[in-house]
């Protein structure tokens, strides 16, 4: 079966049509140094013009609209046209491998490829799951003086003191202010300064 005349440019970037354009970016550039006919004299520049086409198609956001409305037809076609070809391709691999273990010689760039692959596949999967929100602060521990003896004769008028506190007569969470005796400086909220001063 001959190949099919569209092509799949996710498939030729290696990644998946949910892919960001950061994502995007980075894999055509990953590409186009695999693929250069400058960086690999002797390969065929045909790679390297549909990793330039790829590119150009998914960084435009109304071309790759475009591209998404027929990928599902298109990501079809390249389906089969691999079920077809691949055991031509597994005998090949075969033979391949057949040889190099005859010769008994290691490929470091197809095992350094693999590793890569790895590598971007775990980043992948750390970067899409979602992180936890951060905890919300906690407001400051209360100081208590129940039960302790009154040695104070508060004074009916307490100033302000602004700032996130908590009352030390009942425990209040005071976010915005808290009254202060002058005299012993307790803190308390409204209701217990009143309570204690008497007024």
């Amino acid at each position: 079966m001959e190949e099919p005349t569209e092509l799949d440019y996710y498939r030729v970037l290696g990644i998946g049509p949910t892919a960001a354009l950061l994502e995007i970016r980075r894999a055509y550039r990953k590409k186009t140094l695999a693929t250069h006919p400058d960086k690999n004299p002797g390969m065929n520049s045909t790679a390297f013009h549909r990793v330039q086409e790829a590119w150009e198609t998914l960084r435009d956001e109304h071309k790759r609209y475009c591209f998404d409305y027929k990928y599902p037809r298109v990501k079809a076609e390249w389906k089969k046209y691999e079920e077809l070809n691949k055991p031509q391709e597994e005998n090949g691999r075969r033979e391949g491998a057949r040889d190099k273990a005859a010769n008994n010689q290691w490929d470091f760039d197809e095992i350094k490829r693999t590793l890569d692959e790895l590598r971007e596949s775990l980043n992948r999967a750390k970067y899409s799951q979602p992180q936890p929100p951060p905890p919300p602060p906690s407001p400051p521990t209360p100081r208590f003086r129940q039960n302790v003896p009154r040695v104070c004769r508060h004074r009916r008028w307490w100033p302000r003191v602004y700032g996130v506190d908590s009352c030390e007569y009942c425990g209040r969470h005071c976010p915005i202010y808290t009254l202060k005796c002058p005299d012993c400086d307790a803190r308390a909220c409204v209701p217990c300064k009143i309570r204690e001063s008497g007024g």
